[in-house]
């Protein structure tokens, strides 16, 4: 199914693309290809099925130029390189779609923390983190070109993905401290959960 709807851009297909998406990465971390017996065959399996929901999402989505691939061999590596793309459904309109993508970077940060955390360390990623974050961008941003505003299902997700990156990368919020520190304030104080913010105590202090 998703082979045809890759070849044809069967637009309609994105949602379970993107749901897909979320659920290999979720399973792929306990069936790594290892070239011999039953695990290694369903590992491939995962793997083959994984680059189709991937290469399917950002064809009909973004051009291809968009993305850093890193090097590593694994198809779920090469999927951070869709973090951009990932994080640009989570500010969409479909809701459904929005949280299957936040699920789907929350996972490719589990699997590869390192990479994501490079990926994630980009200007324009930290750009598309302030509105899924932070309630008054989302509504400035809704005002300005007609977002979805903020999502409130949404947002947990985004706050886990930034810390485990930030744990990952300490320079990302180095770097772009000065956007991202005022929505992560801002979001924690939206959602109130005592549990988010223990996580992002220790990185909120002044380095």
């Amino acid at each position: 199914m998703l082979a045809y709807a890759h070849e044809n851009d069967v637009e309609p297909f994105l949602e379970p693309a993107a749901h897909l998406l979320a659920a290999l990465l979720n399973d792929v971390g306990a069936w790594q290809p290892d070239g011999s017996g039953a695990q290694g065959r369903v590992g491939r399996q995962v793997d083959w099925h994984l680059a189709c929901a991937t290469l399917f999402v950002v064809k009909i989505s973004l051009p291809p130029t968009r993305f850093f691939v890193p090097s590593g061999p694994s198809e779920s590596q090469k999927a951070v390189g869709a973090l951009p793309l990932l994080l640009e459904l989570a500010g969409g309109a479909e809701s459904e779609v929005a949280v299957a993508a936040a699920h789907g970077a929350l996972k490719l940060l589990h699997l590869h923390p390192g990479d994501t955390a490079g990926v994630l360390g980009s200007r324009e990623c930290a750009s598309l983190m302030v509105p899924l974050l932070d309630p008054a961008a989302a509504a400035a941003q809704q005002v300005s070109i007609g977002g979805p505003g903020w999502n409130a299902d949404v947002a947990p997700l985004m706050l886990l993905v930034l810390a485990g990156a930030a744990e990952a990368r300490p320079a990302l919020l180095r770097d772009h401290g000065d956007v991202l520190r005022p929505a992560v304030s801002a979001c924690l104080e939206a959602i109130g959960d005592p549990g988010l913010r223990r996580r992002w105590a220790p990185l909120l202090r002044p380095s």
